[in-house]
């Protein structure tokens, strides 16, 4: 499955005189939150919010994706971060709506639950 979310910032982030606004946000994995929180541990919500949306962040206006960072996401204006807060619960509806319509595939076969 391949959900994104694309937006507009209201702010973006500035990097060398030009503010990127545009942005495309995939599904998190479990290895974006593995990785998260060896980044910024796990005392701080907000910092882990910033460093798992940053591993989410597809495309972010020109920018190069290895300039996509948690440095890059938590420097953005909060109402910013809030947009692509909201845009990841997006994703989440989207792919809980996938999972349980008829052509989500979403049995009681595949249960996480011991034989």
């Amino acid at each position: 499955m391949s959900l994104t979310e694309k937006g507009t910032l209201l702010t973006g982030a500035v990097v060398g005189g030009v503010a990127h606004k545009t942005f495309e946000l995939r599904l998190p994995t479990v290895r974006d939150n593995i990785d998260a929180v060896d980044e910024v541990g796990g005392h701080n919500g907000v910092a882990l919010g910033a460093a798992i949306l940053a591993r989410q962040l597809v495309s972010l206006g020109t920018l190069k994706p290895e300039q996509i960072d948690f440095d890059l996401v938590a420097g953005l204006h909060p109402g910013d971060y809030n947009l692509l807060d909201a845009a990841a619960k997006e994703l989440e509806k989207k792919r809980l709506a996938v999972a349980v319509s008829p052509a989500g595939s979403a049995s009681a076969s595949h249960s996480a639950a011991p034989a």
